[in-house]
C-alpha cells in the first residue's frame, strides 16, 4: 500500500492515522515532536527561557503575600525604605525596630501615603 493510505484495497486492514504532532524547531526549524524536549537535529532546548532579576522575585513576593502594589509604589519604597530604617534605627525605639524589621519594602511608600492621608484629614 501507498504511503498514508488509510485502507488496503486488497484485505481491507486499517491503517492507524500517521502521527501529526510535530512542532518546529525555533532555531533551525527541524520537526521534532511534540514530547520532544530538544531538538533531534540541533540539540536546541525546548524548556522555556525565563530570566528573572531579584529586584523582580521581590516584587512577585509582594504580589504572593498579596499585596496590590504598583510600579511606582514599588521604586518609590525602594529608594525610601533603607533611609526610613536608618532612621528608626537610630531613634533606638525598640517598637518601631520591630516594625521596621517586619515590615517588607515594598509597604515603605504606602505607609508614607497613610500617614500623609491622616496628617490632611486632621486638619479638616
Amino acid at each position: 500500500c501507498a504511503l498514508g493510505t488509510r485502507v488496503c484495497p486488497d484485505c481491507g486492514h486499517e491503517f492507524p492515522a500517521p502521527h501529526t504532532a510535530f512542532k518546529p524547531c525555533p532555531d533551525c526549524g527541524a520537526l521534532n515532536t511534540v514530547a520532544s524536549a530538544t531538538c533531534q537535529a540541533c540539540g536546541a532546548s525546548f524548556a522555556p527561557t525565563i530570566v528573572l532579576t531579584l529586584d523582580q522575585a521581590l516584587r512577585n513576593g509582594a504580589i504572593v503575600r498579596g499585596m496590590d502594589i504598583n510600579e511606582q509604589e514599588v521604586q518609590e519604597a525602594e529608594e525610601m525604605a533603607p533611609k526610613v530604617r536608618k532612621l528608626i534605627l537610630r531613634s533606638g525605639d525598640d517598637k518601631l525596630v520591630r516594625i521596621a524589621k517586619l515590615l517588607p519594602d515594598e509597604s515603605w511608600a504606602r505607609l508614607r501615603d497613610i500617614f500623609a492621608a491622616s496628617t490632611v484629614a486632621q486638619y479638616k
